[in-house]
């Protein structure tokens, strides 16, 4: 699971695996309001075929007063690695406005290291 944090009050959570290693058919968002940590994390199912853990995830910043946004890519699934990328688009007040969207495919190239 990746972790980043949002005006130093939202701790976000993405993707995961079960104990077993297993990802689901569902992409897993996970939200902490440090202000009201009694709440506990809010969790948010989107479907999508981008289930993964060890994904990079970029803050992008705000796109509008209220929506923050992530860059989502890569990770590892039970079929190996991944070469999609994504946004992650999340409503600062309302949680469940929150959106995912696939961008196009990128190719992924292996690190190469020569004469080393």
């Amino acid at each position: 699971m990746a972790v980043k944090t949002v005006k130093q009050r939202f701790i976000y959570g993405f993707g995961g695996s079960d104990i077993d290693d297993n990802c689901a058919n569902f992409e897993r968002y996970m939200r902490l309001d440090v202000q009201k940590v009694n709440k506990g994390w809010e969790t948010l199912y989107l479907k999508n075929q981008f289930s993964a853990d060890q994904q990079s995830v970029v803050p992008l910043g705000f796109n509008s007063e209220n929506f923050f946004q992530f860059l989502i890519c890569g990770g590892s699934s039970q079929s190996g690695l991944l070469d999609q990328s994504a946004i992650f688009s999340t409503n600062i007040t309302d949680f469940q406005m929150s959106s995912f969207a696939l961008l196009d495919e990128f190719e992924m190239i292996s690190d190469q290291f020569f004469d080393n």
